[in-house]
C-alpha cells in the first residue's frame, strides 16, 4: 500500500508541475534567431521553385523587345519601299492642282519654281524644265508623300508635271514606249493623259488632255 501511496504522490506531483509549467511565458527569440541561421541551407530549394517565375519574366520582356523590333522593321521597310503612283489618285490631283481657286505660287521659269519650293521641302528634287508655258508651282501630299506641282499651258490646255523622288515612287503598270533612250510609261484616264517616267533619281508625271503623241513630246523634251 505504502508502494502505491508513494507512486500516486508522484504521479500528481508530476501533473501539478507540468500544469504550472504550463501556465509559463515561453521566450521564442532564441528559437528563432536558430532557425533563421538554418534558412540559407534551404536556399537553394527555394530558388529552385523561383527561377522558374524569373525565367517567365525575362521571357515575357525578351518576346515585347522582339514584337517591337520586328513592328519597327516592318514599318521601316514599308517607309523604304517605293509606292505605286495611282492614275486615279493623279487625276485627283491635277484637278486640284488646275482649279483656279487652288493657293499655288504664280511662276514663269523653273529656275524660278525651284527658288519658290526650295523653301518650303528640305532636300527639293530638281524640276525639270518644259517647252510648255510655266504659270505656277506648289507642294501636294501625293500618298503619304511629298511632291512638287507645276502648272503649264500648252496653248489653252492646262499641264499638270509631278515631280517626286524615285525612291518614293514606282510607274503604275502600263503602256510602255521608248524615246530618246528613254523609257516612258503611258496611262489614260477618263480622256486625261498621262506619261510617266524615272529620270536622274526623280519621278516625272506630265498629265493633260492633250493627244498621246503630244504629250510623249513634250515628256521627251523634259530638261533635267
Amino acid at each position: 500500500m505504502r508502494d502505491q501511496s508513494t507512486q500516486a504522490e508522484l504521479d500528481e506531483a508530476v501533473r501539478a508541475r507540468l500544469a504550472r509549467l504550463a501556465t509559463l511565458p515561453v521566450d521564442t527569440t532564441n528559437l528563432e534567431r536558430r532557425l533563421r541561421t538554418l534558412i540559407p541551407a534551404e536556399a537553394p530549394e527555394q530558388n529552385r521553385w523561383r527561377l522558374p517565375h524569373a525565367w517567365r519574366s525575362l521571357t515575357a520582356v525578351a518576346a515585347a523587345v522582339l514584337i517591337v523590333a520586328t513592328v519597327g522593321i516592318i514599318l521601316m521597310s514599308l517607309g523604304n519601299t517605293p509606292a505605286m503612283a495611282s492614275p486615279a489618285e493623279l487625276a485627283r490631283l491635277h484637278a486640284e492642282v488646275i482649279n483656279p481657286d487652288r493657293m499655288a505660287t504664280p511662276v514663269t521659269t523653273v529656275e524660278q519654281a525651284n527658288r519658290v519650293l526650295d523653301g518650303k521641302w528640305t532636300d527639293l528634287p530638281q524640276l525639270p524644265a518644259s517647252s510648255a508655258q510655266l504659270h505656277a508651282c506648289c507642294i501636294h501630299d501625293f500618298m503619304d508623300r511629298k511632291v512638287a506641282c507645276l502648272l503649264f499651258r500648252d496653248g489653252d490646255t492646262p499641264l499638270t508635271m509631278v515631280v517626286g523622288e524615285a525612291r518614293d515612287f514606282r510607274c503604275a503598270g502600263g503602256r510602255v514606249v521608248e524615246r530618246g533612250g528613254r523609257t516612258f510609261t503611258l496611262h489614260d484616264v477618263n480622256g486625261l493623259r498621262m506619261v510617266m517616267t524615272e529620270q536622274n533619281g526623280r519621278y516625272v508625271c506630265l498629265m493633260g488632255t492633250v493627244s498621246e503623241d503630244r504629250l510623249v513630246a513634250l515628256a521627251e523634251g523634259l530638261r533635267f
